[in-house]
């Protein structure tokens, strides 16, 4: 019962936000390590799990472009060196990022790749619902449309 818990309690849950999505991503430390916590969490059925830790990847994407563009402005500016928690982040739910957050956006090498996006589809196809058929090909449209810088 006890051990239950705490594995609802490591899991990623629906409702997840751009904070806590970060403070998951700092356990892993390169994109294998999420390639297979993607693929361990859809061959355990953990769907919405896998799709969140693969969604995660892409905020921290939005978060870093975030970081760079207000990093070459304050460079611009000041012409100084600072410390990377000085740059303020906003989370898309409007909330400011927390400085040691912000140093790990700065510093992390997770991207978003072909290979995670084939993890998380794969993840799709091996979920019970057919439902999960349209997600997997939303996942694909959104990681390879021109409007994205990264597609």
């Amino acid at each position: 019962k006890h051990s239950n818990k705490n594995n609802k309690s490591k899991r990623i849950d629906a409702n997840d936000d751009t904070i806590s999505a970060l403070h998951r991503l700092r356990k892993f430390k390169t994109n294998r390590d999420v390639e297979s916590a993607i693929v361990r969490l859809g061959r355990k059925g953990r769907t919405v799990d896998a799709l969140q830790l693969y969604h995660a990847i892409w905020t921290l994407d939005g978060l870093k472009q975030q970081y760079r563009l207000k990093q070459h402005k304050k460079q611009k500016e000041e012409g100084e060196t600072y410390d990377a928690s000085d740059i303020g982040l906003q989370s898309s739910d409007g909330r400011e990022v927390p400085p040691s957050l912000v140093r790990y956006v700065s510093a992390s090498k997770l991207r978003p790749t072909t290979r995670l996006m084939n993890s998380a589809i794969d993840a799709c196809s091996r979920s019970q619902p057919s439902a999960r058929q349209s997600t997997a090909f939303e996942t694909y449209e959104m990681a390879t449309s021109p409007r994205n810088p990264d597609g």
